[in-house]
């Protein structure tokens, strides 16, 4: 049996390539198959790591999350004392769920369209982030309409079905910050 160590690098070479099918070939393309051949591993060596398409989506969801959640945290740091520090964070956390790929999102989606326990990653930190938000706000009903605004630009981009150009995208995120820097 490998050792934990040598595991976790393998696990993370197939997530790594996991997100390079995605990438390349489209959301609908990330099979078990594809996944090995890209990560040059036999199909068992990937069900080893991963018994099945779902446990290596929610793995790649889980790293993606967590990803952005370090980040997140490690801002949090250098701004404990601000007011309303979460929401401020989350709308200049847009850069963050900007440069995870888009297919990769999508290849994510359409795995908890079809299952939708597969999305409970996001679930529990988006929880996390509403808890953290509802013990330093200043002004709930404002700070929730703010960041539920700015999740929707970021989810009608990822879609690429939002209306705005990228000068209003931003323009209206600065607005948006202003609202809770009052």
């Amino acid at each position: 049996m490998p050792a934990a160590p040598e595991r976790a690098n393998a696990r993370s070479a197939i997530l790594d390539a996991a997100q390079r099918v995605a990438v390349r070939d489209g959301a609908g393309h990330v099979t078990l198959d594809a996944v090995a051949r890209e990560a040059g591993v036999s199909k068992g060596g990937l069900l080893y790591n991963f018994p099945n398409k779902e446990a290596l989506l929610v793995a790649m969801l889980e790293r993606m999350v967590d990803r952005i959640d370090h980040e997140l945290e490690s801002y949090l740091e250098t701004h404990r004392d601000d007011r309303n520090a979460m929401v401020k964070t989350l709308l200049r956390a847009v850069d963050l769920k900007e440069c995870v790929d888009p297919q990769v999102k999508m290849a994510v989606l359409a795995a908890g369209a079809e299952k939708p326990e597969l999305l409970d990653p996001i679930r529990r930190v988006y929880r996390k982030w509403l808890d953290r938000i509802r013990a330093e706000s200043t002004d709930l009903d404002r700070d929730l309409m703010v960041w539920f605004a700015m999740e929707g630009i970021v989810f009608t981009s990822m879609l690429n079905v939002c209306p705005l150009d990228g000068e209003e995208r931003e323009n209206l995120r600065r607005y948006l910050l202003r609202q809770v820097e009052g």
